[in-house]
């Protein structure tokens, strides 16, 4: 019968190396979380694979320990690209063309950013920007949004109407109330504020 120190002996330590390969995941996780999950779920498995058969071979070569750090190392590079790809995909400007108009009109400037826009599906977002009176009607016209009375918020989703007219109130006046429903979700949709200029506009999706 096996003692306890035997069996502690047959144990496997966990690589050190593992743990740095937590960190493209994170990276990835914080910019889109379904993205992160995905590459879990389908991606990571083979990975894990082709690195736990690889290691069997270079252990026989006693290359061990050179192989640990070129695992590290390769993660630690893998970040770095995530984070890279990353804060180019998801930056306010590249989030501007993909959801509202591409080219950005020469007169936008983005004031702020919340929230995220997934790639493998929209999630709760929201844009603050300037942006020249003579250009807010190509805003507008991206989509056919239908004014709502600002005094009395009616519509299938005014809780979420008003939610975005209190979220605006941080950066500016409103005046007026532009909304457009996601026939396909009985949840889903995008709110357009502005102030009596149009010369301010907060871009609300949820």
């Amino acid at each position: 019968m096996q003692t306890i120190n035997e069996i502690k002996q047959e144990k496997v330590p966990l690589p050190k190396h593992v743990i740095t390969w937590i960190f493209p995941i994170v990276a990835l996780g914080y910019y889109d979380a379904s993205i992160a999950m995905l590459c879990l779920m389908f991606i990571a498995p083979f990975i894990a694979l082709f690195v736990f058969l690889i290691g069997k071979i270079v252990k026989r070569f006693s290359y061990d320990k050179q192989y640990r750090i070129l695992l590290s190392c390769l993660s630690i590079v893998l970040t770095g690209g995530v984070l890279y790809w990353a804060s180019y995909t998801f930056s306010a400007n590249k989030m501007f063309e993909s959801i509202i108009i591409s080219p950005i009109p020469k007169t936008v400037k983005i004031i702020d950013k919340s929230g995220q826009h997934s790639v493998m599906g929209m999630s709760s977002f929201s844009l603050m920007f300037d942006i020249a009176p003579k250009d807010f009607d190509i805003v507008l016209n991206t989509k056919d949004f239908t004014k709502k009375n600002i005094s009395n918020i009616e519509g299938r989703k005014p809780e979420l109407y008003k939610r975005a007219l209190e979220e605006s109130s941080e950066f500016f006046d409103a005046s007026e109330l532009y909304v457009k429903d996601d026939r396909g979700s009985s949840y889903r949709c995008t709110v357009l504020v502005t102030n009596k200029e149009h010369d301010k506009v907060y871009y609300r999706i949820f």
